[in-house]
């Protein structure tokens, strides 16, 4: 299996209805609990609070029960890994804007910035070369056996899924 991110249209049937409507619910009470808190507190702090990735903790449940814990540590470490770029993105956006330049070449900055800092990242951390090394790094085990279950070396970028968000 590949290291890089997959899109696996045939598996998006073999999710029930149910999971949608938990993932879509769940994203939908955190995004109004935030415009609560900017309603009761002001947009400062209401901003702070839709930053939260909203159908992040459905998608993990879900992704924990249909692939495994693995798989779910996997994509919440490429969601860390987007939220870095979404703090080059946000203070791409801040100093630009302060500055006076347009909207066009701010948003335009802004997306470099964050496609740089989570691809950057992305690569630094969990490309293939690397992951093994990483991974006993952080664990103290060799990268050396394999996985029944996955037929895999055992690395944190096995399962394939530490795509960037």
């Amino acid at each position: 299996m590949s290291a890089w991110p997959e899109f696996l249209p045939r598996q998006l049937l073999q999710t029930k209805a149910t999971e949608y409507l938990l993932r879509f619910g769940l994203g939908g009470a955190i995004s109004a609990g935030a415009w609560v808190i900017a309603s009761v507190y002001g947009p400062r702090v209401g901003g702070l609070f839709l930053a939260f990735p909203a159908i992040l903790p459905a998608s993990l449940t879900l992704v924990k029960k249909h692939d495994g814990r693995r798989a779910a540590a996997d994509d919440a470490r490429g969601a860390a890994l987007g939220s870095l770029g979404l703090a080059a993105f946000a203070f791409t956006v801040a100093t630009m804007a302060s500055a006076g330049h347009g909207a066009t070449w701010t948003l335009l900055s802004a997306l470099l910035a964050w496609l740089i800092v989570s691809v950057g990242a992305w690569c630094l951390l969990f490309r293939p070369a690397r992951s093994a090394e990483l991974k006993e790094k952080l664990t103290g085990e060799s990268g050396e056996h394999h996985h029944a279950h996955t037929g895999t070396r055992n690395s944190p970028v096995s399962s394939g899924r530490n795509g960037v968000t």
